[in-house]
């Protein structure tokens, strides 16, 4: 916890500074939010129903936000907390949006495939010394990140696989170390980061929302075998549409849908085997 409020300590001054120091630059255009809504843009080739209901659906199984929410003394300090960090997130997301316009006006900014739209704005916007505290920023916030992530897939991987370390700090030292160089390895082969966040939420929810989920409805136990085969089916077809590039509105859907009626079919044929046994 107190990482995180460090981070977004850092965060909040780093913004600041961005914000003085474009608006006071020659460089910056006195833009509004209402101006960019009247502005025409081309996001065909986003889509919205991934970018939106994904995220929403991994918050509902996400680990991370699970062990926070669990940490409250109580029951109203946990309410009014998601409520306030959901109203943050919302007033922050608006930034990103923000650069995003502002770079987007701006005729003669060229921004080259796999660079930053921050930082190409940022230097052709600000000084130098500027540019080197908000890279800095950008630098510890992503490594505040990736630390906590890293350690995160270690402890899944050391308690889920039981991984057997003991006292054996190089072992685990081993296994950090080469999470950290594969994830800097695949992140290497992209470009498009929505696309990687939505097709890691789409897997982890193929997968694994709908046993979530419905362990928590008032049905019988399912058993293990209900929920092997509700994962097999729901990563299947996942894999399937992607092999053959299907994609329509609300299309991840489809496994998150066939997943749920594989869970229930098998569910009510092993409720009537035990009925009738």
């Amino acid at each position: 916890v107190t990482t995180d409020i460090v981070q977004i300590f850092i965060i909040f001054i780093f913004l600041f500074i961005f914000i003085f120091s474009f608006e006071t630059s020659p460089f910056s255009e006195k833009l509004s939010l209402v101006s960019w809504v009247q502005k025409k843009s081309n996001f065909s080739n986003l889509n919205y129903s991934s970018l939106f209901l994904m995220p929403i659906f991994f918050s509902l199984i996400e680990q991370d936000l699970a062990q926070r929410i669990f940490s409250a003394k109580n029951e109203k300090i946990m309410i009014k907390s998601v409520v306030t960090s959901a109203l943050i997130l919302l007033l922050f997301s608006f930034v990103p949006v923000y650069i995003g316009y502002l770079a987007s006006l701006q005729k003669d900014l060229t921004i080259l495939p796999g660079e930053s739209v921050f930082m190409s704005l940022l230097l052709k916007s600000s000084t130098p010394f500027v540019t080197a505290i908000m890279a800095y920023g950008l630098f510890s916030a992503v490594v505040s990140t990736a630390d906590s992530l890293i350690s995160a897939i270690i402890s899944n991987i050391l308690w889920d696989f039981k991984v057997k370390t003991g006292s054996n700090k190089r072992r685990a030292s081993f296994i950090t170390f080469s999470v950290g160089f594969a994830a800097v390895l695949m992140g290497s082969f992209f470009d498009n980061i929505l696309m990687v966040l939505v097709k890691s939420y789409q897997l982890s929810i193929n997968t694994l929302f709908v046993p979530l989920i419905m362990s928590l409805m008032p049905f019988p136990r399912a058993s293990s075998r209900v929920i092997a085969l509700t994962m097999m089916v729901g990563g299947s077809s996942f894999l399937l549409m992607e092999f053959f590039s299907v994609e329509f509105f609300l299309s991840e859907l489809v496994s998150v849908l066939l997943a749920l009626g594989c869970f229930l079919i098998l569910q009510l044929s092993f409720s009537r085997r035990r009925s009738e046994d």
